[in-house]
C-alpha cells in the first residue's frame, strides 16, 4: 500500500491496498519481521490515525502512525483488533510485524506494551479495562452480563439497582397502594433521584 514508509503521504481511498492473501503466505511461512513503535502524530497531520474506507465502501481500515524504533522511521500502520476496538494514543509503544520484512506491504500494530500506568485494580485474578470514554455495542444480540456476586457501578461498595422501566413502574404502584392504605408509612423507592440515581439504571 503506497504511502506506508512516508508519512507525509496520506492514504487516500483509491490507493493500492494490502493484499490479506499476501499476509496470511507471509504468517504462515513465517516470513514477517517484528518491530517496537511508538505512535505519534505528524506535524502536517490533524490526528495521529487515519479511518479510511476500502475501494468499495464495505469496511474501514483504521491506520495509525507509528516511527519505527530505533530508527524512528514514519510509518502508517494497520490497526489488528478482535472485537476490541481501541486506537492507541500518541506516545504508546506497540508491538508490529511486518509481513515479509518489506514495509512497503503495510505494518500491523498487533499489541500495545503495557508500559504506561496500569489500572489500580489490575492483579493476577482480575481483567481491568480502563479508557477516557468506554461504548459497549453488541450488535447480533443482547448484551449479557453475568457476575457470581454483585454488579457494582461508580465504584462504590453498594450494589447496583439494575432496574427497568416496567420494574420501576410496578414499584411505583405498589408504594403508591400501600401509601393509600397507610398514609407516609413508606417513602417512595425510584422517586427521588437525587437519592437513588447513582444507584438506578433504566433499562
Amino acid at each position: 500500500m503506497d504511502g506506508f514508509s512516508d508519512s507525509s503521504k496520506r492514504v487516500r481511498p483509491s490507493a493500492k491496498r494490502l493484499d490479506l492473501t499476501d499476509v496470511r503466505e507471509a504468517l504462515k511461512d513465517g516470513r514477517v519481521s517484528p518491530a517496537l513503535g511508538v505512535v505519534w502524530q505528524p506535524p502536517d497531520q490533524p490526528s495521529h490515525f487515519d479511518l479510511e474506507p476500502d475501494q468499495g465502501g464495505t469496511s474501514t481500515d483504521v491506520l495509525v502512525h507509528v516511527q519505527k524504533m530505533p530508527n524512528e522511521e514514519p510509518l502508517l500502520c494497520y490497526l489488528a483488533c478482535g472485537g476490541l476496538w481501541r486506537i492507541p494514543p500518541v506516545g504508546s509503544v506497540v508491538a508490529l510485524i511486518i509481513p515479509d520484512g518489506e514495509l512497503d506491504a503495510g505494518a500491523v500494530i498487533v499489541g500495545v506494551l503495557a508500559s504506561g500506568a496500569p489500572p489500580a485494580a489490575l492483579d493476577g485474578s482480575t481483567a481491568a479495562l480502563e479508557a477516557p470514554k468506554v461504548h459497549f455495542k453488541a450488535t447480533a444480540g443482547d448484551a449479557e452480563l453475568d457476575a457470581s456476586s454483585s454488579v457494582k457501578l461508580g465504584g462504590g461498595t453498594t450494589a447496583a439497582v439494575i432496574a427497568s422501566t416496567v420494574f420501576e413502574s410496578w414499584a411505583g404502584q405498589v408504594e403508591t397502594a400501600i401509601n393509600t392504605l397507610a398514609p407516609g408509612s413508606i417513602t417512595p423507592l425510584l422517586a427521588t433521584d437525587a437519592t437513588h440515581k447513582s444507584a438506578k439504571v433504566k433499562a
